[in-house]
């Protein structure tokens, strides 16, 4: 039965409910990236860094007490996950694998790097996996300094790794 419910809920998870980012081989062994529907769809992921920036900034300045959730590029997570892929496997590899949700929340600066405005400066994204092969990302947000992004729940215990 256990084993029943959890296929279900892969198969429904990897519907509808995810989005894939990128794959690449990596020392013999096929690597995924996907998008959980909150990191793509609530988050805005699937947008463009210019889109990003527009709604930040329009948060900043006229909604910041009431703004519009977004998150970081699927685009950016992307490519930060490829080029630091050693550091995030390291990192993750000492997770102990066996219990679901194991999820590591990564911070990286990337402001001056692309031209953003002081409170976008950090990327932070919390990332899991369960197999050091697929990659899933839960959420993502620009920050000030790179420790905005609560940890709750599942994710509470999460270590925090600076890029």
């Amino acid at each position: 039965m256990r084993l029943t419910n959890l296929l279900s809920q892969l198969i429904l998870e990897e519907g509808e409910s995810t989005t894939p980012v990128t794959h690449f081989v990596r020392d013999g062994f096929l690597i995924n990236l996907t998008a959980t529907y909150h990191q793509s769809r609530e988050r805005q992921g699937t947008k463009s860094l210019g889109e990003i920036v527009e709604i930040y900034e329009d948060n900043f300045v006229n909604n910041p007490k009431f703004y519009e959730r977004v998150g970081v590029p699927n685009k950016i997570i992307k490519d930060i996950f490829i080029n630091e892929f050693d550091t995030i496997k390291k990192a993750m590899s000492k997770l102990s694998l066996v219990r679901p949700n194991n999820t590591i929340v990564f911070s990286k600066r990337v402001g001056e790097s692309l031209n953003l405005p002081q409170y976008m400066d950090f990327v932070e994204i919390i990332i899991l996996t369960e197999d050091l092969k697929n990659y899933k990302i839960i959420t993502s947000v620009f920050s000030l300094n790179g420790n905005y992004l609560k940890k709750f729940g599942t994710n509470q215990n999460s270590p925090r790794i600076s890029l």
